[in-house]
């Protein structure tokens, strides 16, 4: 299933839920893709409704999308038990409006791999991140948010960080690398 586009109008409706019983993705990129109508080449209209991605004990599992315009939705992921993910990351295209992200990460773990170090998780967009009993390692930064529009709110609860901003994982962030970054540009707060 991953590596699919997760938007109404493709058959998986408005919520999708995966119940993965400890199987370990490999091969490929490994990502549940949230928006990239256009992009895909698909003749799907794109996002048109409130969305939800649970995820559960998949491991190797990641999510990523871009969305290149103003949404009234509201997107939900949620990653529960999932271990050796990549990334979360979930942007806001080009001057696109900010839509209503909502993010929970409980009990999981990231590990940066050579291919991928710059961040675990990266998002650009109003919402809530909540992370919670969680462990990443070896990421330049590992969590990265960098809000533009509006207001965002951050729980960290029970994290742990290893080896995140050191010599041997800093690629081209090395000005502003370090375990968690939040920072607002524009007209975020």
């Amino acid at each position: 299933m991953p590596h699919r586009f997760f938007q109404r109008g493709l058959g998986y409706g408005n919520d999708l839920c995966v119940y993965g019983n400890g199987a370990f993705i490999s091969g490929g990129e490994q990502d549940f893709e949230i928006g990239f109508p256009a992009a895909s080449g698909t003749s799907c209209s794109g996002i048109n409704d409130d969305l939800t991605l649970n995820v559960y004990n998949l491991n190797g599992s990641a999510v990523w999308g871009s969305i290149a315009a103003a949404l009234p939705y509201e997107i939900n992921v949620n990653f529960v038990g999932c271990k050796d993910m990549t990334k979360v990351m979930l942007l806001k295209s080009g001057n696109a409006p900010a839509y209503n992200l909502n993010i929970t990460i409980k009990d999981c773990t990231f590990k940066g791999t050579a291919a991928y170090k710059d961040s675990a998780i990266y998002c650009q967009n109003l919402g809530n991140l909540n992370i919670s009993d969680t462990t990443i390692e070896g990421y330049a930064v590992g969590i990265n948010q960098n809000n533009k529009d509006g207001v965002e709110n951050y729980t960290l609860t029970n994290c742990t960080f290893i080896d995140c901003a050191t010599a041997s994982n800093v690629t081209s962030q090395t000005s502003y690398a370090a375990p968690v970054r939040a920072v607002a540009s524009a007209a975020g707060t």
